[in-house]
């Protein structure tokens, strides 16, 4: 069964008993049955509610020309930005992370120092490592 996909359907402007009827590719057809004018509005509508036509049914009066969309303008190779973008994030970070690392390892070396430098018959309490050891990694602006 061959179909149109309807764009537009209207009875003959003459009076004449007979339906138009236009498809979405342009073409022209008319329906091969004589229509009352008193039935028309009635058929128009239910073709139009369907929204396809056979058209074993109708007489075909003019080819259309079928013009297609414009194909859409080419965008940006979205991963080669996004790429981009998150390769320079990462080295951000990345030297974030090394600074991190050598200051941990300064504080680390220097909580080593002072130990050490205490005399063995001099070893600190508990409570005098966990003081140094709370000093040297307390945020700024808190106390003990």
């Amino acid at each position: 069964m061959n179909t149109a996909t309807i764009k537009n359907v209207a009875p003959a402007k003459n009076g004449s008993p007979a339906i138009y009827c236009q498809s979405k590719s342009g073409n022209i057809y008319k329906f091969r049955t004589p229509v009352p004018a008193d039935r028309a509005p009635a058929i128009i509508a239910k073709m139009k509610t369907a929204g396809v036509i056979n058209i074993a049914h109708w007489i075909k009066l003019k080819e259309g020309t079928f013009t297609p969309k414009p194909a859409k303008a080419p965008r940006p190779e979205y991963k080669e930005v996004v790429v981009k973008a998150q390769a320079a994030r990462i080295r951000e970070l990345q030297a974030q992370v090394f600074n991190l690392k050598a200051q941990l390892v300064d504080q680390v070396a220097g909580l080593q120092a002072e130990i050490c430098a205490m005399a063995e018959d001099q070893a600190p309490s508990d409570a005098v490592l966990e003081a140094i050891v709370a000093k040297q990694f307390d945020a700024p602006g808190e106390t003990s």
